[in-house]
């Protein structure tokens, strides 16, 4: 029953005045906000390396595409190399190659597209590979104008698969088949520990890849011409060729040597007009990101080339370069999902 002294219930509460708990809350997650937006913006600042818009020198080619892999045996087919070439023709005139039999359309495709190709064979452990790539690299130099030099394996000392010794007998071979000048691949360092092998090389072949010695990005160049001369000097009869130099855009940290996509487009627009000013003889590592090497590598190997697996350019060599173009869509995105546990938190 009711008292008719009491006040008629009300039908709805009116609302309540903010409180300054609540308001000092709004402000907190503003705050945060506008922290974590600040954070990605200063860590995604445009950089303003030296434009270059000149030819590159060549590129190191591997055509595997995003999901293919040669541990699978799943190699491109004509119309992805052709593709593939067809878009580096754009940038460059020379390309390498790392195998002779997995990919024997190669040196005609090259012809195709106006490039010169420096031919490799890839040797391991493995005699009957060995065998293959040989006779295979042999053919295809006796059958093709577009091949203008070729290269018998690739780090094979350094991998520890063949002796010197051994590998010197496959640049014989070789070298007693084909016109073209002869060389193989391997690290500056390995060609000063084992100087006999010049004497089996018409060229000597060397990688320069300071961020694998964990050098600082900004003192990278500078060590990239310290090494070359050191190799040139050594070796003052054979003309000394880079045939990997480059920056990975992604992957673990390594000592001093940061792997990003800012640091990877520095390093390569001021190599490239030191390689102009010095009359260097080179291929960028790499032309395309290849996802398989990771299985074998590490996840930095798959983060090499200048194109990513998908065939987009990953920096351009002009104008300012970001490290990450869609960092304010990531910070956005960052604020949204953490805003639930802020709200419960205040």
């Amino acid at each position: 029953m009711t008292d008719p002294a009491s006040p008629e219930p009300r039908s709805s509460a009116a609302p309540a005045a903010p409180t300054r708990g609540g308001f000092l809350s709004l402000l907190l997650i503003l705050a945060v906000a506008l922290l974590n937006i600040g954070l990605w913006a200063a860590l995604n600042r445009p950089v303003h390396p030296p434009d270059w818009t000149g030819p590159v020198g060549g590129f190191a080619f591997s055509a595997y595409q995003r999901d293919q892999s040669p541990l699978e045996q799943d190699v491109p087919s004509e119309d992805e190399i052709g593709a593939d070439l067809a878009l580096l023709a754009t940038l460059t005139r020379r390309v390498r190659s790392y195998t002779a039999s997995e990919m024997p359309a190669l040196p005609a495709l090259a012809a195709r597209h106006g490039l010169s190709l420096t031919a490799g064979a890839w040797l391991d452990r493995r005699r009957s590979n060995n065998r293959r790539e040989i006779e295979a690299l042999i053919e295809q130099a006796r059958t093709h104008s577009s091949i203008e030099r070729v290269i018998v394996g690739n780090e094979v000392l350094l991998r520890g698969d063949l002796s010197p010794r051994r590998l010197a007998e496959y640049l014989d071979e070789v070298r007693a088949a084909v016109e073209q000048p002869v060389s193989t691949a391997e690290p500056w360092h390995v060609w000063l520990k084992h100087p006999e092998l010049a004497e089996h090389v018409d060229f000597i072949t060397i990688h320069l890849l300071p961020y694998w010695e964990g050098i600082r990005r900004s003192q990278a160049v500078g060590d990239v011409l310290h090494k070359y001369e050191l190799v040139r000097k050594r070796f003052p009869g054979k003309p000394v060729v880079i045939g990997e130099v480059g920056w990975p855009t992604d992957g673990d940290r390594f000592r001093q040597a940061r792997a990003s996509t800012s640091d990877a487009a520095l390093f390569l627009r001021r190599f490239l007009h030191a390689a102009a000013e010095h009359g260097l003889d080179y291929y960028v590592m790499e032309s395309f990101d290849q996802p398989w090497k990771e299985a074998t590598g590490g996840r930095v190997e798959a983060y090499w080339g200048v194109f990513d697996a998908g065939r987009q350019p990953k920096y351009p060599l002009t104008g300012p370069v970001q490290e990450d173009p869609d960092w304010w869509l990531k910070a956005l995105a960052a604020v949204l999902l953490a805003l639930p546990l802020m709200l419960w938190w205040t």
